[in-house]
Parts: structure tokens; sequence; C-alpha cells
């Protein structure tokens, strides 16, 4: 009768413990979504200043300015073409078609 006593005691204290656990993560959890809607607020208003940008200046001045700030960082290059690709998605659609039928093809 003792040891389940004890055995219920040490469960109790677990239970307690993965209690506490949870909710500092589920804090945790709260704390990131808050920066992770921030970013994507920065990431709307960022692609709202490209789309200005590029009427402004026009396409083809647009993309090269673009390949100028990025300048072989590939992660700032995926970034672009991410934001580019949200702009036109009717651009990225053909080049896709043009790859699919590709595809397969002996060159």
């Amino acid at each position: 009768m003792n040891e389940l006593k004890n055995e219920n005691s040490k469960l109790r204290e677990e239970n307690k413990d993965m209690s506490e656990t949870l909710a500092r993560a589920n804090e945790f959890i709260k704390d990131l979504k808050k920066h992770l809607d921030n970013a994507l607020d920065v990431i709307k208003v960022i692609r709202e200043i490209f789309e200005k940008l590029e009427q402004v200046l026009g396409r083809n001045k647009y993309q090269h300015l673009m390949n100028d700030v990025s300048r072989d960082n590939g992660r700032m290059i995926k970034a672009i073409q991410i934001l580019d690709k949200q702009i036109h998605p009717e651009e990225y659609q053909e080049e896709k078609n043009t790859q699919k039928r590709d595809r397969g093809r002996g060159r």
C-alpha cells in the first residue's frame, strides 16, 4: 500500500512538472507567433514597396536594380525571386510550363 502511495506521489509530481513545462512551451510559442506575425507584416510592406518601385522604374530597370542589390548573394536572390513570383505569377507560370515541356527531351 505504501508503494502505491509513493508511486502515486511520484506520478503527481511528474504530472505537475510536465504541466509547467507545457505552460512554458505555450508561452514560448505565443511569443514566436507574435514575432512571425510582425515579420509577415514587414514582408507585406516590402512587397508593396517593390511593386511601387517597379511601377516607377519599369520592369527592366527594376530587374537590373534587384540584380545589383543581390550581387551574387544566393539568399537575397532567392528572397527577391519569391517576392517577384508573388507580384508576377504569370511570368513564372510561363517559365514553369516551358520547363515541363522541355523535361525529358535530349539536348
